[in-house]
């Protein structure tokens, strides 16, 4: 368990804001977004392959896209915050527009994602309606998304504020 831990740790150094600097710390935010975005495809591949391998013994189940979009959009969510909140703790002023900064950058790869994976679909006439709704809620995390940068950049702002005040 010390392995874990030591190998999260090292994953949070590395992805997590050091500095002020929205253009940096925005670069920074997009390749947390990437690595994020590369571990939820391979989380889901590995259902979606378990599920199909489930149906093909005639095993009646459904691909779980609303259970798969909660248990890794959530956490999605919560991590944008937080690496809002630790920039914001960086700032001397303007928390909310840098915070919309890095959240505009950090959504680049997502945004990529959404139009190509869309492009794909309007290949194709057979894509389900579930694939449809699956690329509305994703196109709605590129809109939410650096808002929850921003909120937590101002969180985090408005806390140093506070803890400097009472030093």
């Amino acid at each position: 368990m010390n392995v874990w831990n030591r190998l999260w740790r090292i994953i949070v150094e590395i992805f997590m804001p050091v500095s002020g600097h929205w253009l940096r710390e925005g670069l920074r935010l997009m390749a947390a977004s990437c690595a994020y975005l590369l571990a939820a495809a391979v989380i889901w591949a590995a259902v979606y392959r378990l599920v199909a391998a489930l149906q093909a013994l005639y095993i009646p189940i459904p691909q779980p896209v609303g259970l798969l979009m909660l248990l890794l959009g959530i956490p999605y969510f919560v991590i944008w915050f937080i690496f809002g909140k630790k920039f914001g703790s960086h700032l001397d002023a303007k928390p909310a527009l840098y915070g919309l900064f890095i959240g505009i950058i950090g959504i680049i790869p997502d945004t990529a994602y959404v139009i190509y994976v869309y492009m794909q679909l309007v290949k194709y006439s057979y894509a389900t309606e579930l694939e449809r709704i699956s690329i509305i809620i994703l196109s709605v995390f590129c809109i939410v998304l650096p808002i929850m940068s921003m909120l937590g950049t101002v969180d985090g702002f408005n806390d140093a504020k506070k803890t400097s005040h009472h030093i």
